[in-house]
């Protein structure tokens, strides 16, 4: 099991002996995607970090939508849901800044010639890191090393 999965599932009991029902309720709709996403046909292997972090984040981008549909009258929802994803981004881990990206895309051997290619090894290299690295910036980063930004 996920070392975020069992953190989550330590601080859902922790927050129902201090009666912190919504912190439950939202952590509990985690585990339940979690384990949805488990048994759900297609998923073979076992639940990592970056698998739970992906739920997060789509629980985060769906209340974003939401908070971008709200309206004037929708303050309480508003700051609900922003109140919500902070709770879930706390779990998220670290992004990985610019520069990070390039120390580590300068160090790698990217093939010559095929900058898609380059681009594949480059994410390809990100996914066996810890941390969130987006693949856009990783792009822009194999780009600019290309010369091709």
């Amino acid at each position: 099991m996920s070392e975020l999965v069992t953190r989550i599932k330590k601080d859902i009991m922790l927050a129902r002996k201090a009666g912190q029902k919504q912190k439950v309720k939202l952590l509990s709709l985690v585990v339940g995607e979690v384990d949805t996403m488990k048994y759900s046909s297609g998923f073979n292997g076992e639940v990592t970090d970056d698998t739970v972090a992906k739920i997060l984040k789509k629980i985060i981008k769906a209340n974003q939508e939401t908070i971008s549909a709200c309206g004037p009258n929708d303050d309480l929802k508003f700051a609900e849901l922003v109140r919500e994803n902070k709770l879930f981004e706390s779990y998220l881990p670290d992004e990985w800044t610019k520069e990070q990206i390039e120390e580590v895309v300068h160090g790698l051997q990217l093939p010559d010639g095929n900058i898609g290619n380059a681009i594949g090894v480059a994410v390809k290299h990100f996914k066996t890191v810890d941390g969130i690295q987006s693949a856009k910036l990783i792009s822009e980063v194999v780009r600019e090393r290309y010369g091709t930004s």
